[in-house]
């Protein structure tokens, strides 16, 4: 019995380990394969890090990219997808998500659990209106690209989150006090506006 003890506490120890070390870093990940095709993704998952399935008319996350255990990186750039599903919590790899060109107007709050997340693109969502409080638990964002939508505030509860260093909010009519309110939360965060904006001194 104390072998057996012994035998699966040792196995709990290096399941985290070979996790890790299937996963990519920043460079690795650059040079590694993207897979353009669910299909040819789901024929080795293991394998999967990078995936776009852009352009597929998709209404939301097919069930199947949960199944890929080292997702880093989604690319679901111009589909139909009008809400995240809370699902997206099962991707806690993700490193990047790109859902630009959608019909999204706001995010689960499930969002909070993707705390690698690093890079965030929603751009070009005419009705994406809102975040929700809870993804200021997302400690590891760094980008955030929302040109083109109707974001023109965020949760007072952002202000938490320390490593959002570039904010893109060009083409977004904003007033000089949500200019002003903005970097107030995100003082570190360098913030991009266009030049015809309604924030001018």
């Amino acid at each position: 019995m104390k072998y057996i003890l012994c035998l699966l506490l040792t196995v709990c120890c290096l399941l985290p380990a070979a996790n890790a070390q299937r996963l990519l870093d920043s460079i690795a990940l650059s040079h590694e394969y993207e897979y353009k095709s669910l299909q040819e993704a789901l024929a080795n998952p293991d394998s999967v890090h990078k995936l776009s399935l852009k352009r597929q008319k998709l209404t939301t996350i097919p069930q199947e990219v949960y199944s890929l255990p080292y997702l880093q990186e989604l690319d679901l750039t111009n589909n139909k997808i009008k809400v995240l599903p809370a699902e997206i919590a099962k991707l806690k790899n993700l490193s990047y998500l790109n859902v630009s060109k959608n019909l999204l107007e706001t995010f689960p709050k499930e969002m909070a659990e993707l705390t690698d997340l690093k890079t965030l693109v929603a751009s070009q969502n005419e009705e994406l209106s809102s975040f929700p409080a809870e993804m200021s638990k997302m400690d590891n964002l760094t980008y955030l690209d929302i040109w083109g939508t109707s974001i023109s505030e965020f949760p007072k509860e952002w202000s938490k989150m320390k490593n959002l260093k570039w904010i893109d909010l060009r083409t977004i009519n904003i007033t000089k006090d949500e200019r002003a309110a903005i970097e107030e939360l995100f003082p570190e965060a360098k913030i991009y506006l266009s030049e015809g904006c309604n924030c001018g001194p």
